[in-house]
């Protein structure tokens, strides 16, 4: 076991008052404060979350669950923005995990029921993106993008079917980083496609060059921007 203690508090986004203990057992990889982990909470409902600090402390009076799975190689939040979190929870008079869904973008908050879709770049030009672009995927990430060809979207959990493990959410990472894919929350808030305005001649246009020169010196002395606008 590669981490900074045998436990780990961690931060969720759900409105729950306090931090959430999990163990290191069983994770390869190194933990570290600010990193994403994958940790159930409730019955079957796995969210991602925070590390807020690793330590040695085993909690008492009830059985710790383990950190289900890493989502990257490091910290995604910072121990000063971590500081600033616990200050605007206190002085808000909310709970960490308030601040930090509100802090983060909904690609780093992935949960088992997050709705992944095509990224809308991909999708401007024609039915969906080319294969031949897929070069430098690594074989889970091309079952995906496959998979949501087919389909409209799916959620993280139907992703972990797809690929046949139970914790994709590193392969949704990738996704997410190199804007293959998006989440259904992004593309509803921020996604605006790219647009030009175009001017085009009307049915008054002067037909000859002569007329066209008269026209626009008569235009830049009766409306000098509408002249600069035509003329630019």
């Amino acid at each position: 076991m590669h981490a900074a203690g045998r436990f780990v508090d961690v931060v969720v986004t759900l409105a729950v008052p306090n931090l959430l203990t999990f163990s290191t057992e069983g994770v390869s990889s190194a933990v570290e404060p600010g990193m994403r982990v994958v940790v159930q909470v409730g019955k079957r409902k796995l969210y991602t979350g925070v590390v807020w600090r690793c330590h040695d402390v085993a909690p008492e009076g009830f059985a710790v669950r383990p950190v289900e799975a890493v989502v990257a190689d490091g910290p995604v939040v910072t121990e000063a923005q971590r500081g600033l979190f616990d200050w605007m929870a206190e002085y808000y008079l909310c709970t960490r995990g308030e601040v930090v869904s509100a802090a983060l973008p909904s690609g780093l908050k992935l949960n088992s029921e997050t709705r992944l879709v095509l990224h809308p770049r991909l999708l401007l030009e024609g039915e969906g993106p080319d294969r031949g672009a897929w070069a430098g995927l690594g074989e889970a990430e091309r079952q995906v993008l496959e998979a949501l060809m087919l389909r409209e979207g799916l959620t993280v959990k139907e992703v972990a079917t797809v690929l046949g493990t139970p914790h994709p959410q590193r392969v949704v990472n990738r996704l997410l980083q190199g804007e293959w894919v998006m989440t259904e929350e992004e593309v509803r808030t921020r996604w605006r496609p790219p647009v030009e305005r175009w001017l085009l001649a009307g049915p008054e246009w002067p037909a000859s060059e002569e007329a066209l020169g008269d026209w626009l010196d008569g235009l830049g002395r009766r409306s000098p921007r509408q002249g600069a606008l035509v003329m630019g």
